[in-house]
């Protein structure tokens, strides 16, 4: 009996500390790491993803980029794709790491466009976004609102995320099915705004991914000219 108790004890530990609530996960702000807890609130029991925003998430490695007949406007990205399993405990700097870190941002600003614009922003119209990729490779470049390309091991920054929808928002209030308003497309409005917003929901006026392996390429500062 003592023997049945303890192997059902032991099950029951073991199933318990497959639920993982939270993780830490390191970012950079103002070129300094900080360390923040994510609540994985959007992973049920069964490591499927809850969320209003996004239906699911791929994982991939980063081939090669092609550009067919020469065009350096037409570039294909090929990616090898790999299961994600949020299910399991998620270690540090693994690919389910980067993804929950992703979603946890995305919600984020968000839920900020939404307080601001009295939900007038359906960013669930964008159907196009609402599937998600995470790329490791050696090209941030190819990050898109829809795919965030990351060197393996890198250290994230929120103001990325933030970049990222923030596009989306302007895009929306420039639809003729979202809210109509001319900006010409991604002139100094768009992007002034879009920066804006950014920073005063990262509290920093450091705009842009902070990439320690491509220093100046994305670092924007509004207090230089």
């Amino acid at each position: 009996m003592n023997k049945l108790f303890f192997l059902a004890t032991l099950i029951t530990l073991s199933f318990a500390s497959c639920t993982q609530n939270n993780i830490e996960v390191d970012y950079l702000k103002e070129g300094k790491k900080y360390t923040e807890t994510v609540y994985l609130d959007f992973i049920s029991d069964n490591g499927t993803i809850i969320s209003p925003y996004i239906e699911s998430v791929k994982f991939g490695y980063l081939d090669s980029i092609s550009f067919p007949d020469g065009n350096p406007d037409d570039m294909e990205v090929h990616i090898s794709y790999r299961p994600l399993n949020f299910a399991k405990n998620i270690k540090p700097y693994s690919p389910e790491y980067y993804a929950v870190y992703a979603i946890h941002n995305i919600h984020k600003v968000i839920e900020y466009y939404n307080l601001l614009f009295d939900n007038k922003i359906d960013f669930n119209s964008q159907e196009g976004y609402r599937i998600l990729e995470i790329v490791f490779g050696n090209s941030p470049l190819l990050t898109t609102p829809k795919t965030y390309c990351f060197e393996e091991k890198s250290i994230m920054s929120p103001s990325l995320f933030f970049h990222e929808i923030g596009h989306r928002a302007f895009w929306y209030m420039e639809s003729e099915s979202g809210l109509g308003i001319n900006f010409d497309g991604l002139t100094i409005v768009h992007m002034g705004l879009l920066e804006y917003f950014n920073m005063s929901l990262n509290n920093s006026s450091v705009e842009v991914e902070e990439d320690p392996n491509h220093p100046g390429l994305f670092r924007r500062d509004a207090r230089n000219n």
